[in-house]
C-alpha cells in the first residue's frame, strides 16, 4: 500500500467499505434466519409437541450461527485492513481526514452490550442442545437410544461453533500479525 497514491487508496477504501457493508447485511440476514428457526422451533417442536423438531433445531441453528460467525470474521478482517489503509492516507496529510478507525475501534466494535448480546445467543443456543437431548432421549435409532447420538452430534455442533468463535475472538490480532509481516 505505501506505493500507491492517495487516490487509490482512498478508492480502495470505498471498495472495502462496500465489501464490509455487504458481509454485515449478509450476517444480519441470518440473525432472521435463526430467530425464524428458534420460533418455529418454538411453534412445532414445543406447542405442537414434535420432537424431530426439537431433537434437529440445535444442529440447524449451529449451522447458521457457525456461518453467522464466519461472516463476522471475515468483516473484521477487513476492518483490519481498512484501519491500515486509512493510516497511511492520514500519514500523507497534515491532518486527520478519515476518521472512522479512529472512532469505531475494536474495543467499540467488542462493547458490552455485543458481549452481551452474543452471551443472550449462547444461552438460548444452549437451552436448545439441553431440551434436544432432553427429547432425544426418549427416541431409540438403530438399536441405541437417540441421545447417544445426539450427543455425539451436538458436540460437533458445538466444536464448530467454538472454532469459528475462536476464529473471530482472534481475527484483529491475526489480520496485524499478517500486515506486520508482509511489510517486512
Amino acid at each position: 500500500m505505501t506505493a500507491s497514491t492517495r487516490e487509490e487508496k482512498i478508492a480502495y477504501l470505498r471498495d472495502l467499505s462496500a465489501r464490509i457493508q455487504q458481509m454485515t447485511t449478509g450476517a444480519e440476514r441470518f440473525v432472521y434466519f435463526a430467530g425464524l428457526i428458534a420460533a418455529a422451533t418454538v411453534k412445532i417442536g414445543l406447542i405442537d409437541k414434535k420432537d424431530p423438531v426439537i431433537i434437529i433445531a440445535p444442529y440447524a441453528l449451529a449451522f447458521v450461527i457457525t456461518y453467522q460467525i464466519q461472516m463476522y470474521t471475515d468483516v473484521e478482517y477487513l476492518q483490519g485492513v481498512r484501519e491500515k489503509v486509512e493510516a497511511s492516507v492520514n500519514l500523507t496529510q497534515q491532518e486527520i481526514i478519515l476518521l472512522e478507525s479512529v472512532v469505531i475501534t475494536r474495543k467499540y466494535r467488542n462493547r458490552l452490550s455485543v458481549t452481551l448480546a452474543q452471551v443472550f445467543y449462547g444461552l438460548g443456543m444452549v437451552a436448545f442442545i439441553a431440551y434436544s437431548g432432553v427429547r432425544s432421549h426418549a427416541h431409540t435409532w438403530a438399536g441405541v437410544n437417540l441421545l447417544v447420538w445426539n450427543a455425539l452430534g451436538l458436540l460437533g455442533c458445538l466444536a464448530l461453533a467454538g472454532s469459528a468463535i475462536y476464529e473471530l475472538r482472534r481475527a484483529g490480532a491475526v489480520v496485524d500479525a499478517q500486515i506486520t509481516s508482509s511489510m517486512s
